[in-house]
């Protein structure tokens, strides 16, 4: 018993024993023994094991050979352990036996590179059923975070491909080793492959795929699956600025018929408001969405991002949106007064430049507003003046990565008014929302009913 082990140990070193509390310790010792974690400097299978049995473990009987007679064996041929307090985290040796040099990081890999659930996104594997994903970069490491959201185990690891993960001494997983997620993660990246490089109908590839794996496809709905590669087959179509419309956005934006531009003192930092873009961007869709089901959220935001995501069809439309691109950026003199539209989230506002794009407010600075395009993959920003007739100027050094939507402020206007007739007027709610369905059908399909209400 691991009280038995500590109470023999202090009894030869109370010294030593006096500088450490005996719950710690016994704690140290529990975790070594269960194999969770070992300390900074090795794994706990290093610490138990000398080095001539961990070397009969791992099959190198003729390090043994070795240790039995050195006589036998030339020097050269094994180089020594490292010192258990230096860089020891790979513990290499040279055999002939094995027919070859093992490399400096091993020729074994202890971890593997995982694709994300999130679009671009990794997770890192530890081979043992725990996966992490990355919270830091700093001296030549990287430091990750356990994905499971409740868990607090942090853990580091070198930056070349399989180096081990090794965990925080004073951490242990709340969970259970999870080894069906590798299988899962894998299953869903080759269905949103598939949607992205095949015309093959996304019912037909789920059914194949889910034939191959029927025990990755239980682990999430059809329909969740299915909008999934269908969203992923549907960025492939957006509209993309090319490096010519960047170059020629730019050369426009810097002649002598554009406004003088903000300082870069005053500019935002868009990597700096990146984290509040996500917090938004998370309050939005919580507002929008509810308490609903994961199903019920892919559903509704399915809607939504369709209503305010759309490509332009009609001709008008396009004719407008020929024209922009053709005469560049609009001078400030020329740009029309902003329109303060209501936002999706309760009483937030959103800002039309009257050009068929939509801001929100970043930040405030030296009385300059300082707004972000309101599509979430959007890196453009812009300023305006506080005041009723105020542009939205744009900054010169982006380009919106979608088309104009003509159709958004006739949505949001229609979305207010039924909201305010729902808190002034006594009619009940299915009645309310029957009127402004029939009165604006068009807009009403762009949300369910059962969300609307």
């Amino acid at each position: 018993p691991i009280k038995q082990i500590y109470e023999e140990e202090t009894a030869l070193d109370p010294v030593s024993a006096g500088k450490i509390s005996k719950i710690n310790l016994i704690q140290r010792m529990s975790r070594i023994r269960a194999g969770f974690t070992g300390t900074k400097s090795m794994p706990p299978t290093q610490i138990l094991l000398d080095p001539a049995e961990e070397a009969r473990k791992d099959g190198q009987s003729k390090l043994s050979e070795f240790l039995m007679d050195p006589s036998d064996i030339h020097k050269e041929d094994f180089t020594d352990f490292e010192d258990n307090n230096s860089q020891n985290e790979q513990t290499t040796f040279k055999s002939e036996a094995k027919g070859g040099k093992i490399g400096e990081h091993g020729s074994t890999p202890q971890s593997e590179v995982l694709p994300g659930l999130r679009p671009n996104s990794s997770m890192y594997h530890d081979l043992q059923g725990h996966y992490f994903i990355f919270n830091a970069l700093k001296e030549n490491k990287r430091y990750l975070r356990c994905i499971e959201p409740t868990c607090r185990v942090r853990a580091s690891m070198r930056l070349y491909d399989g180096a081990p993960i090794v965990c925080s001494s004073d951490s242990v997983h709340n969970h259970r080793a999870d080894f069906r997620r590798k299988n899962f993660v894998l299953f869903l990246q080759h269905c949103k492959q598939r949607a992205l490089e095949e015309t093959t109908n996304i019912q037909d590839i789920y059914a194949e795929e889910a034939k191959r794996d029927p025990v990755s496809a239980a682990m999430i709905s059809s329909y969740n699956l299915i909008q999934r590669m269908m969203r992923a087959r549907k960025h492939t179509t957006k509209y993309y600025p090319t490096v010519e419309d960047q170059s020629e956005f730019v050369q426009a934006c810097t002649s002598t018929h554009t406004s003088t531009e903000v300082p870069p003192s005053e500019l935002v930092n868009e990597d700096s408001c990146s984290q509040d873009v996500d917090i938004c961007d998370n309050i939005q869709a919580e507002t929008v969405f509810g308490e609903s089901s994961d199903e019920d959220q892919d559903q509704e935001s399915e809607a939504i991002e369709k209503a305010i995501s759309q490509l332009v069809h009609e001709p008008e439309d396009e004719k407008k949106l020929k024209e922009q691109q053709e005469r560049g950026p609009v001078p400030e003199d020329q740009l029309e007064a902003a329109e303060m539209l209501p936002g999706i989230r309760p009483n937030s506002t959103m800002y039309h430049d009257g050009r068929g794009y939509y801001y929100v407010f970043n930040t405030m600075r030296e009385n300059v507003w300082y707004l972000r395009c309101i599509e979430p993959q959007c890196r453009v920003r812009a300023h305006m003046m506080p005041g009723d007739n105020s542009p939205v100027v744009q900054s010169a050094n982006t380009l919106h990565n979608h088309r104009p939507d003509y159709k958004r402020k006739q949505f949001v206007l229609w979305m207010e008014h039924t909201k305010h007739r729902a808190a002034t007027e006594d009619l009940p709610i299915p009645t309310i929302y029957a009127e402004e369905a029939a009165r604006d059908p068009e807009s009403a399909s762009l949300i369910s009913a059962e969300n609307m209400k």
